[in-house]
């Protein structure tokens, strides 16, 4: 009988957090990025017809992106990495639209080491690497290839669409070897509270957030996700939960069989 009454009490506990759980991810994001949102309108330059590419949502391959040169022209105060070169411990790929669908094109493979750039500003290696542009669609960037090391920037590099997750990792794989990198977020840490994983998502994403303050683009990826991994730990924590009220339940029912 204590194990039924322990079973169903798990079972509806595990419940209740799930739709806790549900409300405070819905809540919450609409709260944040209904702010973002209301809080943004375009800035009067971009009402210039010749600078509403964006707004107009004209294809990225069709952009003349040197328009928004301008808005890093005093984009100072980068990472200012004393090692711009990093291997990467993941594959990254890069995909080009071909018949209205995203296909791969070129891979990095796992081991290469590739180039990053300084970083003082964001106007250095403006769309290579962690200098991407912003799509239409969150999760995906425009962005030019890392050059691998000793290749050196181009100007007639081709540009591809690049998974942010894919640029995630390898801002992680930086991290990790940037004593410069470290030692910005550790401060960050203390000032803001900011989790690493937050500090990987703002700094592949440096590009929105210099477009967000002047007014040229609200950015998918600058919104806030509705799912982090914080919802996916707590995903965890619940299914244990039910996991473990369902075999209660099922021990109970062996019992009397």
């Amino acid at each position: 009988m204590k194990r039924r009454v322990a079973g169903f009490l798990l079972l509806g506990m595990g419940a209740a957090l799930t739709v806790i759980m549900a409300v405070s991810v819905f809540l919450t994001v609409q709260r944040n990025n209904t702010l973002l949102t209301s809080e943004w309108t375009p800035s009067g330059f971009v009402q210039n017809e010749s600078l509403r590419d964006y707004q107009k949502k004209v294809p990225l391959p069709e952009m003349d992106l040197t328009q928004y040169d301008f808005v890093f022209s005093q984009a100072f105060g980068g990472v200012g990495l004393l090692k711009t070169t990093f291997t990467l411990t993941h594959p990254i790929s890069y995909y080009q639209e071909i018949d209205g669908k995203k296909r791969e094109v070129y891979t990095i493979a796992a081991g290469t080491t590739v180039d990053a750039g300084d970083y003082q500003s964001v106007y250095d290696a403006l769309g290579y690497g962690f200098n991407g542009y912003p799509t239409y669609e969150r999760g995906w960037r425009w962005v030019r290839a890392f050059p691998l090391e000793g290749e050196g920037f181009r100007e007639d590099a081709l540009w591809y669409y690049c998974k942010t997750a894919d640029l995630e990792k390898a801002a992680a794989d930086l991290l990790h070897e940037s004593g410069a990198m470290q030692h910005n977020l550790q401060l960050l840490k203390e000032r803001d509270g900011m989790s690493q994983k937050e500090f990987l998502h703002h700094f592949v994403c440096r590009v929105d957030s210099f477009f967000y303050m002047r007014g040229v683009y609200l950015s998918p990826d600058y919104l806030y996700p509705l799912w982090t991994w914080g919802h996916t730990a707590l995903s965890a924590v619940i299914g244990l939960v039910l996991i473990s009220g369902v075999r209660f339940l099922k021990r109970t029912t062996t019992q009397k069989s």
